[in-house]
C-alpha cells in the first residue's frame, strides 16, 4: 500500500471517529503543501471550532498556498501540542505525519518518529507546531 493510500485510510478512519475539538490538518501529497486550522482559544472563544468544522478552513488554507488536491490527514479531540512533519520516501514522494504530546518537545518527537515510521528516508522537516484547545478545555493541560 502506498504512503498516500495509507495516510488517506488513516484520515478516513479519523474522520469516522467522533471528534469534538477544533483542529484539522490538510495536506496535498502531490505538491507538498499543507494547511492547518486549530483553536487557539478555549471552548466558547472567538476562534474555537469543533474538529468537523475545522476541516474546511484547513483545506482552504492549503488551497490558498497552492495545493490543488489536499486531503485531511489529521483531526483531533484533544487539548495539547501538535507538530506536522514531512519527509520523502525512497521513491521521492512526500510523507507527512502529525504528532501529538503533552509538551511541544514530545509532540515534535512523536511527529519525527511517525514520519519515519511511514517510510521517510530523508531527514524529516518540521513544518508547523501548535497548541490546540480541545472540547471542554478549561486550561492548557493535556486532556484525554
Amino acid at each position: 500500500m502506498s504512503i498516500a493510500k495509507a495516510c488517506l485510510f488513516f484520515a478516513i478512519c479519523l474522520g469516522a471517529s467522533p471528534a469534538w475539538a477544533g483542529d484539522a490538518v490538510a495536506f496535498d501529497y502531490a505538491k507538498g503543501l499543507g494547511g492547518i486550522y486549530y483553536s487557539s482559544s478555549r471552548e466558547g472563544g472567538a476562534d474555537y471550532m469543533e474538529s468537523p468544522d475545522a476541516r474546511a478552513p484547513a483545506l482552504a488554507s492549503a488551497r490558498k498556498q497552492g495545493a490543488r488536491s489536499p486531503i485531511i490527514i489529521h483531526q483531533s479531540d484533544l487539548t495539547g501540542y501538535f507538530c506536522l512533519a514531512i519527509g520523502f520516501n525512497q521513491d521521492g514522494r512526500y510523507v507527512a505525519y502529525v504528532g501529538q504530546g503533552d509538551t511541544a518537545v514530545n509532540a515534535k518527537a512523536d511527529a519525527l518518529k511517525g514520519v519515519k515510521a511511514y517510510g521517510a528516508v530523508s531527514k524529516p522537516d518540521v513544518i508547523h507546531e501548535y497548541f490546540s484547545h480541545g472540547a471542554g478545555s478549561k486550561d492548557t493541560k493535556l486532556t484525554k
